[in-house]
Parts: C-alpha cells; structure tokens; sequence
C-alpha cells in the first residue's frame, strides 16, 4: 500500500512512516522543505515537498497515494 504521512516531524509522525515502513508499506512523507526534512531511520521512506496551505501543491503529494494520514497541527 502507499502511504503519504504528513507531519512527519512530529514525533508521532515519525514513529508512525517508520512503523509503516517496517511492514512493507510504501511510505513517503510530505515536508513543506525537503531540505529541512527529519532524518528518519528507514532510508526506503520517501520525501515529496508540499504545504497543506497551498493547494496547488497537493496534487502532486496526493498522486497514486493509497491512505493519508494527516497529522499537522496550527502553529
């Protein structure tokens, strides 16, 4: 299955792509900047640059994802 986790920085978020990862999901977790991107300990995970307040940069995050796991909170 292909996983997209946002708010992937976020502790929770983190051991959640990495937990989906160790069961053989394909993961990729969505960062407003890949540059700044959290190191996660699966190097199978994958980072797609977008930004849940720019919608215009969702539906290339979103393509050929199976489940969302949405996990970004307000500032």
């Amino acid at each position: 299955m292909k996983v997209l986790v946002t708010g992937a920085s976020g502790y929770i978020g983190r051991q959640l792509a990495e937990k989906l990862s160790a069961v053989g999901h394909d993961v990729t977790c969505m960062v407003r900047n890949a540059a700044r991107a959290p190191q996660l300990h699966c190097p199978q995970i994958k980072f797609v640059e977008a930004d849940a307040l720019q919608a215009e940069t969702l539906p290339p995050a979103l393509n050929g994802i199976d489940v969302a796991y949405y996990l970004i909170h307000s500032p």
